[in-house]
């Protein structure tokens, strides 16, 4: 049985890379989670997790915590908490309706990426859920693809700061100071332009123009935050662009330097394979796809 799509299977017939997607299948996909998945999964605080709602809409979520937030149970299960957060329960509303769900892993100091396909039950009484203080649920997720992605296009950053949000061993968040609230301010705060500037005037890596309206992908105001910081906690959704997410769980992480791999200005046609990187090499295809 073929483990492409139809569709998929066009565009790889379309770009000429059936050969080199049949052997990316064979290589790197399993229906398990081995010795390298478990270990590289075990070691990350932070995923990007993606489900699908009853009517279809998809969403993406940024879900963050202490080494060890996913568990692997045995090699066709993983476990993972959901924290306090935004308050909209989006992905565990969403795994309830569908069950689908698809989990990408990042270490973006290698860089290096595991990806996760999965059929997913939540519970508010799992067994698991001593294991994490702090938690309100947890996800069981039944593995049915699990393997290592291509980091060519990842961004080089290193670790900042950890989030101040993530429970303690005590299940104790920290406070806001002088508020006695574990609430994340800037969860049900409208967009203003002053808030960006403040935070524009003290980001070393603010790019974008202090002239742009809030609101706008070019000011990243609070209500678009979630395509520049992703998000954290129960839920954020995509659906539109003024979505704002919760960062509460997300840690700090600072730009090392761009993938490589990103054609540039000068390439013709923006091509990264009429460039290639190595000069004995002919071709700009990646290495560690397969």
């Amino acid at each position: 049985m073929d483990s492409y799509t139809p569709s998929q299977r066009a565009w790889q017939e379309h770009f000429d890379s059936v050969a080199l997607a049949d052997r990316v299948e064979q290589a790197v996909v399993a229906d398990h989670v081995d010795d390298s998945h478990g270990g590289f999964i075990a070691s990350r605080d932070f995923f990007f997790l993606a489900t699908v709602d009853a009517a279809g809409m998809p969403t993406v979520s940024y879900k963050g915590g202490p080494p060890g937030l996913v568990r692997v149970v045995d090699p066709g299960t993983l476990a993972f908490p959901d924290y306090d957060g935004n308050g909209m329960f989006l992905s565990m509303g969403n795994i309830s309706d569908s069950a689908r769900i698809g989990m990408l892993f990042i270490d973006l100091e290698t860089p290096n990426r595991v990806r996760v396909q999965a059929t997913a039950r939540v519970s508010a009484d799992d067994d698991l859920l001593a294991a994490w203080p702090g938690a309100r649920l947890v996800v069981r997720a039944a593995v049915e693809k699990v393997f290592h992605n291509c980091g060519r296009y990842v961004h080089r950053h290193v670790r900042a700061a950890d989030s101040p949000y993530v429970p303690d061993a005590a299940a104790r968040p920290p406070t806001r100071r002088g508020s006695g609230s574990t609430r994340c301010r800037t969860c049900c705060r409208p967009p203003t332009a002053a808030g960006h500037s403040r935070r524009a005037a003290s980001s070393p890596s603010a790019t974008t123009s202090a002239s742009s309206p809030p609101g706008t992908p070019d000011h990243p105001g609070r209500g678009v935050t979630a395509h520049r910081r992703g998000s954290t906690g129960s839920d954020s959704s995509a659906r539109t662009a003024k979505t704002h997410s919760c960062t509460r769980h997300s840690g700090s992480p600072r730009a090392a330097r761009s993938s490589p791999s990103v054609p540039s200005a000068y390439s013709r046609r923006a091509s990264p394979r009429l460039r290639p990187r190595n000069r004995s090499r002919s071709r700009s295809r990646c290495r560690g796809s397969v």
